[in-house]
């Protein structure tokens, strides 16, 4: 038992999308196969046992507090639906399920075996905000703090237990259902055009004051007006979004870049004191490849191929005296975190040409 290495993956449907394989029309078998948790059983090989503690729907409350299975899923009456459920849930607690507690239990019954915990979690928390998009830009430190809770509760297992942080990746620019590059999009345009305006009254007034043609005090009290708009604008979205309009980006794209980077700016201080490896799927998953992706935000079988292969490669071959940044095809995207940023995608050849 002690020989066996224990992989238990905790979080949401990024790492738990059985239902999604199910609602394809697989059979349970097929589907767990096709999944992620499945493709990375199979990608790790004998020696490894994946063991699952993730819940689609989940956000970073529901892991700490613990929540309802499914809740959150269409077609409840659906063959899938049922299907999932008699695979996921906990017997003794019906459809109640406490991801972390049920971790602790897991590795305390193997004390002396290694255990990695891969985290995938804080997207759903953004989700359940899509309506109020100002709520979007003001619930970020919240997330941080329950995401960094999570983190260091697993930790808190032992130095037996390993914490693998996967980053959650962009969302498919297809089928836009949710309509999240749109509300982001918006989001951005606004703060493109206060910035744009702010920056051109900082200009046109300091030029006014230099040839005499305004009182120094009307022109002070403009230029520091504008100022502090711009600062406060640029602390809810930075100006690489701005920049990025500008240039002629998706500004939807610009935006969740921008916001991604801004959400794990204290998780990469955190891993880098740590030295925790991190799964950069920002930058490994292009937004445009649409067959990465079912349904505008789960991940379809080849995403999961792709997540899994990224674990494994971490899993088997990563440096544990560093916090490293790799992405799914093995690279690192860098061993300096402060240094990390979401990279514009490219869009496929045939993409070309199309209205963004």
């Amino acid at each position: 038992m002690s020989n066996t290495i224990y992989v238990h993956t905790l979080g949401d449907s990024t790492l738990d999308n059985l239902y999604w394989m199910l609602s394809e029309g697989d059979n349970l078998e097929t589907a767990k196969n096709k999944s992620v948790e499945g493709q990375l059983k199979t990608h790790l090989g004998d020696g490894f046992e994946v063991i699952s503690h993730a819940y689609d729907g989940f956000t970073t409350s529901s892991v700490l507090q613990g929540a309802t299975v499914g809740e959150v899923l269409p077609g409840k009456n659906g063959t899938a639906y049922e299907r999932y459920i008699s695979e996921k849930i906990i017997s003794s607690s019906g459809l109640n399920a406490h991801p972390l507690k049920k971790l602790l239990k897991n590795t305390t019954e193997a004390p002396t075996a290694k255990h990695y915990v891969v985290i995938s979690v804080g997207g759903n928390d953004f989700r359940e905000h899509l309506a109020n998009p100002l709520k979007l830009l003001t619930i970020t430190a919240d997330v941080q703090k329950r995401y960094l809770e999570i983190v260091d509760q697993v930790k808190k297992l032992g130095t037996h237990v390993q914490p693998i942080l996967m980053f959650q990746y962009r969302i498919s620019t297809a089928n836009q259902g949710y309509g999240i590059y749109t509300i982001l999009g918006r989001l951005g345009r606004v703060a493109a055009a206060v910035n744009t305006t702010c920056v051109a009254a900082l200009g046109y007034l300091g030029w006014q004051l230099a040839r005499g043609k305004i009182s120094p005090v009307f022109g002070i009290a403009g230029c520091a007006i504008a100022a502090i708009v711009l600062a406060l604008s640029a602390r809810t979205l930075p100006l690489k979004v701005t920049l990025g309009i500008l240039k002629g980006q998706n500004p939807g794209i610009t935006v969740i870049g921008a916001l991604m980077e801004k959400l794990y700016q204290p998780i990469l201080k955190y891993a880098e004191k740590e030295k925790l490896p991190i799964l950069d799927l920002p930058n490994s998953f292009n937004p445009y490849q649409k067959n990465l992706y079912l349904h505008e935000i789960e991940p379809s079988e080849k995403g999961g191929a792709l997540i899994a292969q990224g674990l494994a490669n971490i899993i088997k071959n990563r440096n544990e005296a560093s916090s490293t940044i790799y992405r799914c095809d093995g690279k690192t995207s860098t061993n300096v975190p402060e240094k990390w940023a979401v990279e514009y995608p490219s869009k496929p050849k045939s993409d070309h040409g199309k209205s963004k």
